[in-house]
C-alpha cells in the first residue's frame, strides 16, 4: 500500500514581470464562466519513498510506504507550479459556501457595495488585485482545485462558491476578509 505525500515545499511559479502577459483586472460583470478551459493537473512521483513499519517481520516486500508525489498544474503548455492539495485541509483561511438553493436566478443583481475583479488568467491570479478577485472557473473542477490549492500556498484567504453559484450566493458572502473567491 502506498500513501501519497506532497513534497515539503512545492513551488508555484511567480508572476514574471518580464513577460508580456496582459493583466487586466477588469470589474466582475456578474457572469460565472469558465476562463480556464486549457487547465490540466498531472500526477508524478519523485524518487523518494519511505517504508512504514507495520510490525510484520520476515517479508521481502514492504507492505506500506510513503511515496512522495507531485501534482503539477498546467495552463495549456505553461507550467503554473506544483500544488500541495493537503494544505487546503489544514487551513483556516478557506471558507466553503453552502450549496446554492436559490430558485430565481434571472432577476438577481450584484450588491452595488461589493466591488469584485474578474480573475480570468493565471497571470491575473499571480498578480492579485487590491480588491477581492473572482477566479472564474465555473464547472471546471481542475482549475478550481488548482486555484484553491495555489491560493492557500500563497497565504490568501479564500471563499469557494458551490459548483452552480448565483449572484445571491455571492452577495451572501462576507468579503471583508476574503482575498479571492473561486467560482
Amino acid at each position: 500500500m502506498a500513501f501519497l505525500v506532497p513534497p515539503s515545499n512545492p513551488r508555484l511559479d511567480g508572476y514574471d514581470i518580464s513577460s508580456w502577459r496582459l493583466v487586466n483586472h477588469l470589474p466582475f460583470d456578474g457572469n460565472f464562466e469558465d476562463k480556464f478551459q486549457s487547465m490540466s493537473l498531472h500526477l508524478s512521483f519523485t524518487d523518494f519513498e519511505l517504508p512504514i513499519d507495520v510490525g510484520v517481520r520476515g517479508l521481502r516486500d514492504t507492505l506500506a510506504i510513503l511515496l512522495e508525489s507531485v501534482v503539477s498544474a498546467n495552463d495549456g503548455a505553461n507550467h503554473i507550479g506544483d500544488l500541495d492539495i493537503n494544505a487546503m485541509f489544514r487551513n483556516d483561511g478557506l471558507v466553503m459556501a453552502p450549496k446554492c438553493t436559490h430558485k430565481s436566478k434571472s432577476t438577481e443583481q450584484l450588491n452595488a457595495e461589493k466591488r469584485f475583479v474578474s480573475i480570468d488568467s493565471w497571470a491575473e491570479f499571480l498578480d492579485l488585485p487590491e480588491t477581492t478577485g473572482i477566479f472564474r472557473a465555473n464547472g471546471n473542477w481542475q482549475a478550481r482545485l488548482a486555484a484553491a490549492s495555489a491560493g492557500v500556498q500563497l497565504g490568501k484567504k479564500l471563499a469557494i462558491l458551490p459548483p452552480k453559484p448565483c449572484l445571491q450566493c455571492l452577495n451572501a458572502i462576507d468579503t471583508s476578509q476574503i482575498d479571492l473567491i473561486i467560482a
